[in-house]
């Protein structure tokens, strides 16, 4: 997908945001844990507590889904819109950290999308200025929505967050479980140019792949102007990244790019540098 194609697709979400934003939310007063459902097209969006752990606050975005619809990965593949997270009026708060659940690779309208189907739980880490005091969450997410057609919706939700770990305790612990982790310091993915192509073969550590299978899955996020394709490999264990879009005169080697591995048990990234690139064919 060209850069122009998502600069248009980003035009399009933003005139019908005001079509589609969601009502404020209405928190019910007898659960202490979770705000009230904001509701949008095709989808409902809240927030819920649970519980503290070394003097940090666990709490939640929950996206709920109408079925058969979709929403994305903060790489959102070769078309939609990550989400984007405001926390602006938020009381007692020195820092927010939104941790991303592995995505799936989902086929939209003849395109991939990198996303979630039926709902996804953001788990966030809050750290308060003071934890003697209350900390009050109130949260503003901007996110697609996919089914029959594509539409942005809008949630907010607002939450006073309790310590004790609550109801949906366990629901924030599964969705901190498809959280990518690091590699460990004594593995890494091994990249090796392909010559007379503009791909490179990825070679997993030998723990990894050993755990892998036709489930498995390799994601790819790269600097901006850069567009990476992630496939496995037919003629062998692995995956293959083929370089499908550049900025004009750019040229590898490659800085930041990163490399998201998920199967079903785990889920693994890592940052890695293109050390040779293979010239055009």
């Amino acid at each position: 997908m060209t850069h122009a194609h998502r600069s248009l697709c980003g035009h399009l979400l933003i005139v019908l945001v005001a079509l589609s934003w969601a009502a404020p939310p209405h928190a019910s007063e007898s659960d202490s844990f979770a705000s009230g459902w904001s509701k949008g097209l095709n989808s409902s969006m809240r927030l819920i507590s649970a519980g503290a752990t070394a003097g940090t606050l666990q709490a939640a975005v929950e996206i709920r889904l109408d079925a058969n619809a979709i929403t994305y990965w903060r790489n959102p593949g070769e078309a939609g819109a990550p989400p984007v997270f405001s926390f602006t009026g938020s009381q007692n708060v020195a820092a927010i950290h939104v941790l991303f659940p592995a995505p799936k690779r989902l086929q939209e309208g003849g395109t991939t999308a990198f996303g979630y189907q039926n709902g996804v739980v953001f788990p966030i880490e809050v750290t308060p200025m003071d934890v003697h005091k209350p900390v009050t969450l109130v949260a503003r997410v901007d996110y697609a929505v996919c089914a029959a057609i594509c539409v942005p919706a809008r949630g907010t939700a607002r939450l006073t967050l309790n310590s004790e770990p609550g109801p949906f305790a366990a629901l924030v612990a599964r969705a901190e479980r498809r959280i990518p982790r690091p590699l460990p310091p004594d593995s890494r993915f091994l990249l090796a140019a392909e010559p007379g192509s503009r791909s490179w073969i990825v070679t997993l550590p030998a723990a990894l792949a050993e755990q892998t299978d036709s489930d498995t899955d390799l994601f790819v996020e790269a600097p901006e102007g850069w567009y990476f394709e992630a496939e496995h490999r037919t003629e062998g264990p692995g995956f293959r990244l083929k370089l499908t879009q550049k900025p004009p005169g750019g040229s590898p080697p490659v800085d930041g790019i990163r490399l998201t591995l998920v199967s079903v048990s785990a889920a693994v990234e890592a940052m890695v540098r293109l050390e040779a690139a293979p010239p055009a064919p």
